[in-house]
């Protein structure tokens, strides 16, 4: 049953870029708080350079990850926005939605469960169809 407005692609692309923007945002934290904790507990004999140098690049890793994870959930919040605003270009933001959700795996994808609205949402905004009904 189609109607008027893709409302079941919106409310799903929607939640999932919010877990997408929240899964990206608790990156940086705690990329720095996985740093100090793993520091205190590891003993101070075997602290090696190469122990402190592969902590601090996870921790950059982790951190650098923050600015994409962020930047894709916003992506498809306005992407959610914008397809129910327009039902004319519902496709378009369609597979922009399946795309960034597709690419958010990257940094955990909205705690997996993100992506995977993000791509139901997607397919759904693609197989969408305006009802006819008056």
């Amino acid at each position: 049953m189609s109607s008027k407005k893709p409302t079941t692609a919106f409310t799903l692309s929607l939640i999932a870029g919010i877990l997408i923007l929240i899964n990206g945002a608790i990156l940086g934290p705690l990329s720095i708080f996985l740093a100090k904790t793993i520091q205190e507990y590891i003993p101070v004999e075997i602290m090696t350079w190469e122990v402190k140098a592969g902590l601090t690049i996870a921790s950059t890793i982790l951190y650098a990850l923050m600015i994409p994870g962020i930047f894709m959930g916003i992506i498809v919040i306005a992407s959610s926005l914008l397809l129910y605003r327009s039902q004319v270009h519902v496709g378009f933001w369609g597979i922009i939605i399946l795309l960034v959700s597709i690419l958010s795996f990257t940094i955990g994808g909205g705690f997996v469960i993100g992506a995977l609205l993000g791509i139901a949402g997607g397919i759904i905004a693609l197989t969408w169809k305006p009802s006819s009904r008056k």
